[in-house]
């Protein structure tokens, strides 16, 4: 389970979110890897591609991994939007980070003051808890700070701030209602170097756009 948060006052300050009452502390939720056979469902490795005409400006072409999922609710982080905030700018609290120039993302609407941190690798980092095969997640900032001195590369690491919340039954909702496409996560998805693409790319067609492909493709 995700260890409970611990506030951290710069942060929030570092995002321009202070003077905003801090919300509840993220909910907990227990970790999963979903098995291949189970996919796409709501479940821990899951990936919520939004709908093309979502009107909510919090979540409009926006792709969420989901963290967690069960009785108490859902947590995700967005995946797809990078902030102008560089990591650099977490340094000198984070040592490691001094000479990092990759962005810190915005992971959701709901302004915590504790980071989380998606990471890539053949095996999990102390501290870490796993997501789905080869990617772990954690909020804890010890594991950040244990990370940020090891050097990690960006295409091996994402720090978020932020992150994307829903009460019991309300994703099942919005799921039923049409507003989410649900994909099996991959990493390439998160880490990848263009990821202002990654909801283009994974959206799926319009229905004009579909029967245009298959005509196309039927007559190669």
């Amino acid at each position: 389970m995700f260890p409970q948060p611990v506030r951290r006052g710069a942060f929030a300050l570092l995002l321009g979110i202070a003077g905003v009452a801090a919300p509840p502390d993220a909910p907990a939720f227990e970790t999963r890897t979903a098995p291949p056979s189970a996919r796409p469902k709501l479940a821990p490795g899951t990936f919520l591609v939004a709908r093309r005409d979502l009107p909510d400006p919090n979540f409009a072409e926006t792709v969420v991994l989901l963290l967690g999922y069960g009785p108490g609710g859902a947590l995700g982080l967005v995946v797809n939007r990078p902030s102008d905030v560089e990591l650099s700018s977490l340094a000198p609290r984070i040592v490691g980070f001094d000479d990092r120039d990759d962005p810190l993302y915005i992971g959701g609407p709901v302004p915590g003051e504790e980071l989380y941190v998606l990471v890539r690798g053949d095996t999990p980092p102390a501290g870490a808890e796993p997501v789905f095969d080869g990617v772990y997640a954690s909020r804890s900032p010890e594991v950040l700070e244990r990370l940020a001195e090891e050097r990690i590369p960006a295409g091996r690491l994402r720090v978020y701030a932020g992150y994307a919340g829903w009460a019991p039954g309300q994703l099942d909702n919005e799921v039923e209602r049409g507003d989410w496409h649900l994909l099996a996560a991959e990493e390439d998805s998160i880490f990848t170097s263009r990821p202002r693409e990654t909801w283009h790319r994974l959206v799926p067609p319009l229905p004009t756009q579909q029967a245009a492909l298959g005509t196309a493709s039927r007559r190669g």
